[in-house]
């Protein structure tokens, strides 16, 4: 029987640096890979752990990929340490969508490089069985992590602010200074779940009742809802901002209700991603 098990790498520390937030942080990215874990088929996790197993071309020293925790965010690291032959994976993390209004595809999918295209890429070349080790490999950590940021709102929306990158945020009972983004890759997250993941069983909880009517649909409407939270809720629900007011040099000073409001939809959206990722390996392995 599968164990559900939060590892100790959850304790990792979010950096922040001038380039967008890393989605969900460390913390959000092992905790769904966890949970999608123990819904997988058996055929399924066995062919994971194959691909695991022959991952030693894409295994650096500073990025592992040791195991399907260490998977879901070799994306993230690779991106963090401007591996050269991952530089691709830049603009793939994210789709600026437009919180207001509406825009072309091809102006946040130019050329195809864009988060909802990656995930379908990924699919694709873990399908294909004659594909190398090593292309399967990098197919399942990005797998891995873009069904993560897809169900990040804030990777899938923007208000000419970088996916609230540049809206100024100060958290309750926190001091410094921080983003929107950050915010919701981090501070909301632990807020869910907590800082280990230890409340990370409410969210399993909400998988047992709602898991079946969380599969239904495809990438493009899970992209669609996630868009939509991040109207309602990520931007919708701050206290003194309107909803397309344009960044300014004025922080938002979150309050409690603002945080009270947006937990439950991250521990929603932390839970969705999970049966997400899992039925689509579950299909990718039938």
């Amino acid at each position: 029987m599968k164990r559900f098990l939060l590892l100790a790498s959850l304790f990792l520390t979010v950096v922040w640096t001038s380039e967008p937030a890393i989605a969900w942080g460390s913390v959000g990215h092992r905790a769904i890979a966890d949970l999608a874990y123990g819904l997988l088929s058996d055929r399924a996790e066995n062919g994971v752990q194959t691909i695991l197993s022959a991952g030693t071309a894409i295994d650096l020293p500073a990025c592992k990929f040791a195991s399907f925790e260490d998977a879901s965010v070799w994306p993230d690291c690779v991106r963090g340490r401007n591996v050269s032959a991952f530089r691709y994976l830049k603009t793939l993390h994210y789709e600026d969508r437009p919180l207001c209004g509406s825009a072309p595809e091809v102006t946040y999918c130019p050329d195809g490089a864009c988060l909802t295209k990656a995930i379908t890429t990924a699919i694709s070349t873990l399908r294909r069985r004659e594909a190398s080790a090593a292309d399967r490999a990098i197919a399942l950590a990005e797998l891995l992590h873009f069904m993560g940021d897809l169900h990040q709102p804030l990777h899938m929306a923007d208000n000419n602010d970088r996916g609230g990158n540049s809206v100024g945020a100060y958290y309750p009972n926190h001091k410094a200074i921080t983003n929107l983004h950050a915010v919701w890759d981090d501070a909301l997250v632990k807020a869910a779940i907590g800082y280990r993941g230890q409340r990370a069983e409410e969210v399993s909880e909400q998988i047992k009742l709602h898991g079946k009517e969380w599969q239904q649909g495809n990438v493009a409407d899970w992209a669609s809802e996630s868009h939509k939270v991040a109207v309602q809720y990520a931007y919708g629900a701050l206290p003194t901002r309107q909803m397309c007011e344009l960044p300014s040099a004025t922080p938002e000073v979150l309050n409690e209700g603002y945080v009270d409001v947006t937990t439950p939809v991250v521990e929603e959206q932390l839970a969705k991603a999970a049966v997400r990722l899992a039925a689509t390996l579950n299909s990718v392995f039938p």
